[in-house]
């Protein structure tokens, strides 16, 4: 029950984040205005929101997982990182077939960025909360 409170958690960061950038980016008239049409555009379009999306859920699923749990380092793994590891080859994939190759890899490259930046904001927070 403890994984899927952290699992659960995690999707819903996604699906929250996923609507708030889509939001963002049908608000911003970026085709209107030429932005995309270069790399760094590209770049900053996918790679940040996805670096953004992917360091909440990693962080927030960790947080969600119950304490005595949290301790075993493994089964912590196991919670936080699952819903990551298992929608950073979806993402990608998705990437490839939406859009140009160069938004997806960016993209991949901001997730497996964010995912990496939540874990250790999760391993910061808690040698800070650990005594001694």
């Amino acid at each position: 029950m403890d994984l899927l409170r952290a699992w659960v958690t995690a999707m819903v960061v996604f699906v929250l984040a996923s609507m708030v950038t889509t939001v963002a980016a049908v608000g911003s008239d970026a085709a209107a205005d030429g932005l995309n049409d270069t790399t760094a555009d590209r770049i900053a379009w996918n790679a940040v929101p996805m670096l953004l999306t992917f360091a909440a859920m990693t962080a927030l699923g960790g947080a969600a997982h119950p304490r005595p749990q949290r301790f075993d380092m493994r089964r912590h793994a196991v919670a936080t990182l699952a819903v990551p590891a298992a929608l950073i080859p979806l993402a990608l994939v998705y990437g490839l077939f939406s859009g140009p190759a160069l938004s997806a890899w960016s993209g991949f490259v901001g997730a497996l960025a964010g995912t990496a930046s939540g874990w250790g904001l999760l391993r910061v927070a808690r040698r800070l909360r650990s005594p001694g």
